[in-house]
């Protein structure tokens, strides 16, 4: 058995298991994450989405514009049979345009960004001038790149890179709410509504 095979792990896996097949439709990120994403979500607001799946629509029919970004085929062609609403752009790009799509959008032009694609270290750096002042973004399987040190998530700092260190640094002084189901950890990060 793997060593991360823990009778812990092997209950969160069961729990995570039963959450995600009686509620088909909703992001995979942890329950209590979905519960606060949903809560900071309204029909006002500009997002934007790096990975898509069953978090495009969820999102989409929750607010007033997003625009997700996939480079995954597969992805792409599953998202887009499920018919997509009028306020979704979806867009296929390659995996080398994949954080390139950033520098076309406007500083502090977007209230949240989900971030559960490739490249999630440029992307994460890049994206902190498109938000708004209050806004937030959302990193999924932050364990692997700026874990807790309480997290118990198997991949916990497989992934980090000099890119994380500067984001790190860059949001220190935004307000961070963390989610785990014992499998992956999600991140919030709030954008301060000043720069004081």
């Amino acid at each position: 058995m793997r060593k991360h095979w823990t009778l812990r792990y092997i209950i969160d896996r069961i729990f995570n298991f039963f959450y995600f097949y009686t509620n088909k439709n909703i992001p995979w990120l942890s329950k209590n994450a979905n519960k606060f994403f949903v809560k900071k979500l309204n029909s006002n607001m500009t997002g934007l989405e790096f990975g898509s799946g069953n978090s495009t629509l969820w999102i989409a029919n929750r607010i007033k514009f997003l625009t997700s970004i996939e480079h995954n085929l597969k992805w792409y062609e599953i998202v887009n049979q499920k018919g997509l609403p009028k306020n979704l752009k979806y867009l296929l790009v390659k995996e080398n345009d994949y954080s390139k799509y950033i520098s076309e959008i406007q500083d502090s032009s977007i209230d949240f960004c989900l971030n559960d694609g490739l490249e999630r270290d440029v992307i994460s750096v890049n994206i902190i001038s498109k938000i708004k002042p209050g806004g937030f973004i959302l990193i999924d399987d932050i364990e692997r790149y700026l874990p807790q040190k309480d997290t118990t998530s198997p991949s916990k700092g497989c992934c980090k890179t000099k890119l994380w260190e500067e984001f790190d640094l860059k949001t220190k002084n935004w307000e961070r709410k963390y989610f785990s189901d014992g499998i992956t950890d999600q991140i919030f990060l709030f954008k301060p509504q000043t720069n004081d």
